[in-house]
């Protein structure tokens, strides 16, 4: 009597710590689940670096860095007026996104780059970094370059511009 009681013993022994693994396993495996889903609603920072979706055609494609397409290549896969069409919608209605499309930009007196920024709002904000001595010239070369996208002065002011010194 005295082996069964002691082989009845370890059987349930056995199932207990199994039973405990099994529960510790899953707090762990629980807890790694919350912790991923908290860091996945948690920025690092108040805005994010983004590429905006750039019109192909009479649809929309995200393209990243790694798959570049400018706003010329997509002009010429989509019929003109429908094109012209869509540009003068963003143009009216979500303007911070027309400029993003053309806000990667390289001259002689000042670079312009963009970032997503979702405080206080969500929108494009631009930075233009003067280059040279002349930093009114390289300014007024950068606000010139805008213009030539055919936005007023009004509209120029209301995007988000910091302007800085190389």
């Amino acid at each position: 009597m005295g082996s069964e009681f002691s082989w009845l013993a370890k059987k349930n022994m056995k199932k207990k710590t199994l039973i405990i693994v099994i529960i510790a396993l899953g707090i762990i495996m629980i807890g790694l689940l919350y912790l991923l889903s908290n860091n996945s609603r948690k920025p690092n920072t108040s805005f994010e670096i983004i590429t905006p979706p750039v019109l192909s055609g009479s649809q929309f494609v995200v393209i990243t860095p790694t798959t570049p397409l400018s706003i010329e290549q997509g002009r010429s896969e989509a019929p003109a007026e429908e094109w012209q069409k869509a540009l003068d919608q963003y143009k009216i209605n979500q303007l911070d996104f027309y400029v993003a499309n053309f806000a990667t930009h390289d001259d002689t007196t000042f670079q312009m780059r963009y970032i997503f920024k979702k405080i206080p709002h969500e929108h494009y904000a631009f930075i233009i970094t003067l280059v040279g001595t002349d930093k009114n010239k390289a300014k007024q070369d950068a606000i010139d370059w805008i213009k030539s996208k055919e936005l007023t002065d009004e509209q120029i002011k209301s995007l988000d511009i910091t302007y800085n010194e190389q």
